[in-house]
């Protein structure tokens, strides 16, 4: 790889239909980028993510995640769109750790299937300190179309973000977000972003979603969020399974954005503990080269 120039796979995840699911941007060998240079490649590729694959000292491998206008310390979609890439070419089943800046995670690649699956961090959730009232109106909906009996919490699963749950995938359509206006709506975690979702009537769909990114993360939407989807499977088995132990379910997203993808969540306790992991596939959509 030379200093100003490097190859870029365009990697579109939860999906196995280029132009569909979310794009990641992946970089293969990227040991000698600088944390500017890398922030300057993803600055210039346009992904919500692009991520650096480097090697590790302490795991099988490094994932740096940087989006166009800062470093993210973890990305569901991105993690299965660079472990995809790093060993699609590789047809045996693999158990890999990664360091990443939200800890060592593991993850299984399924060769068979194609499918790569990602443990996430164990889940945290925090009341939202926030008016719902104005935090609804910003989003363009009433406080009666959320779903009642379910709190508007912070979730998090490695990265911050705001479960809003509403009653019909419906109401997610019509939505509306200025992210710029994210910091005032969100007072504990001003660089938060915020993750409707509602129950589906598909079948072969628990849940429904759309994801508004935070206010630094250089694009105002998500196509198909791995990680915020995880954060989904713990908020269900915590605030809505009575009765389990365990939740496997599939979520949709993308609808809006015409990018329509599926993920696989699982969720699990562990004592007290809610363990998640993710589960999807991939395809790769093209490779350019990029000046920086």
């Amino acid at each position: 790889m030379n200093k100003n120039y490097c190859w870029v796979a365009q990697i579109d995840v939860f999906t196995k239909t280029p132009g569909k699911g979310n794009s990641a941007g992946v970089v293969l060998e990227a040991d000698k980028l600088t944390s500017q240079e890398m922030q300057a490649i993803a600055f210039k590729a346009g992904f919500s993510e692009t991520v650096f694959v480097q090697k590790s000292q302490v795991a099988d491998v490094t994932l740096r995640y940087f989006m166009p206008e800062k470093e993210t310390p973890l990305c569901g979609h991105g993690t299965i769109g660079a472990i995809w890439y790093y060993l699609e070419s590789r047809p045996v089943d693999q158990l890999l750790t990664i360091e990443t800046k939200a800890g060592i995670l593991e993850v299984t690649y399924e060769s068979a299937s194609g499918t790569v699956s990602m443990r996430q961090q164990e889940a945290k959730f925090i009341p939202y300190d926030g008016e719902s009232e104005r935090l609804c109106q910003q989003l363009g909906i009433e406080v009666a179309d959320l779903l009642p009996g379910k709190p508007i919490v912070y979730g998090y699963t490695g990265v911050w973000t705001l479960l809003v749950p509403v009653k019909e995938p419906k109401i997610l359509a019509q939505m509306v977000a200025d992210n710029q206006q994210f910091p005032k709506l969100l007072p504990a975690y001003p660089e938060a972003s915020i993750h409707p979702f509602a129950p589906s009537h598909k079948s072969d769909l628990r849940y429904e979603a759309r994801h508004f990114s935070g206010v630094k993360a250089g694009v105002l939407e998500d196509a198909v969020t791995g990680t915020a989807s995880g954060v989904i499977g713990a908020y269900d088995l915590h605030y809505c399974s009575t009765r389990s132990f365990k939740e496997r379910f599939t979520i949709g997203q993308g609808h809006a954005l015409d990018r329509f993808g599926k993920v696989e969540v699982s969720a699990w306790y562990q004592g007290v503990a809610i363990q998640v992991a993710i589960k999807g596939t991939a395809c790769e959509a093209r490779q350019f080269s990029l000046s920086f």
